[in-house]
């Protein structure tokens, strides 16, 4: 995860990474290495064929979805463009399935955009998936992997559902939603889009959740559980305001710390200088702002 002063480095090292140049600058060559080890077009494979995935995308969107349905793992595209230099290209090698989103030396045309969508069995296990875009927005569902790297410069992020050793989500300006899965690390950055973790607002769709952290400069970060996770709960903005949603009955110690920022805490807590407490505190949260306010929220607790 990088650090909160690195977060506007972000856009230029994913457009040096995917373009060899911005995505803004329409006419610039797409370039990778090895270029002639990578097949065209969609493909299906069987579940034991891969065991990682790497996507390089630039525009659209990228779907990487877990499907009860599924018995293979599919490969697909769509593209209103049909030429084949513009068709996805993708590599196996070593159980590692690269996709790259077109020919190697294609010139980027400003209407290209597509979509790209990769489906896997319910029961399959990655050990890691990486996901890097420009402008595409970023789908991952029920995926079970023990790492998730997914970076975009002005795309949405979303992670829904499954279970993960590891989540990193990053954006520039576009906004990251994370829950309705397991997770054991969630670290989560931008530069103004919003941040919002939601794992569970009913007993019985709380999800176990080992630490997170979110880091955005003037983006909301927004946090919500039934309870305060065991884990360790981290969140710092610099003029961004935070939230954070539990229920009656939910314990957490919580540290906020600002220069300028206010507090709204509808727990009623018990306050010892900057430390909010309420319950049996076994939830640690601390909160870093310089001008952006918090707010303590109390879900409303649904009975039947």
């Amino acid at each position: 995860m990088r650090g909160k002063g690195c977060a506007a480095a972000l856009v230029g090292a994913i457009c040096a990474t995917v373009l060899c140049g911005c995505g803004e600058a329409h006419g610039r060559e797409y370039r990778y290495d090895a270029a002639a080890s990578y097949e065209v077009g969609g493909a299906t494979f069987s579940a034991a064929e891969i065991d990682a995935i790497e996507v390089d995308w630039t525009s659209g969107s990228v779907a990487v979805r877990a499907s009860a349905e599924a018995t293979e793992i599919n490969l697909s595209e769509t593209s209103e463009r049909t030429e084949e230099e513009y068709a996805l290209r993708y590599r196996l090698q070593d159980k590692k399935l690269t996709v790259k989103f077109v020919k190697s030396g294609a010139k980027i045309v400003a209407d290209l955009k597509k979509s790209l969508v990769i489906e896997i069995p319910a029961e399959k296990t990655l050990s890691s998936a990486e996901i890097e875009t420009v402008s595409a927005e970023i789908k991952v569902s029920d995926l079970i992997t023990g790492a998730l790297e997914a970076e975009s410069a002005s795309g949405e992020v979303s992670v829904l559902g499954g279970s993960y050793g590891k989540v990193s989500a990053e954006s520039v300006s576009g906004d990251i939603l994370v829950g309705a899965g397991e997770f054991g690390t969630v670290e989560t950055e931008t530069t103004s889009g919003d941040i919002t973790f939601e794992n569970g607002i009913r007993p019985e769709t709380l999800k176990p959740v080992g630490s997170f952290q979110a880091v955005s400069v003037s983006g909301t970060v927004d946090f919500r559980m039934y309870d305060a996770p065991n884990g360790p709960v981290t969140i710092q903005t610099v003029s961004g305001d935070a939230e954070v949603l539990f229920f009656t009955g939910a314990g957490f110690t919580l540290t906020f710390r600002t220069t300028s920022g206010s507090v709204v805490d509808q727990f009623d807590c018990a306050v010892n200088g900057n430390v909010y407490t309420t319950g049996d505190g076994h939830g640690a949260i601390s909160v870093s702002t310089t001008s952006g306010d918090l707010k303590i929220k109390r879900g409303i607790n649904v009975i039947g």
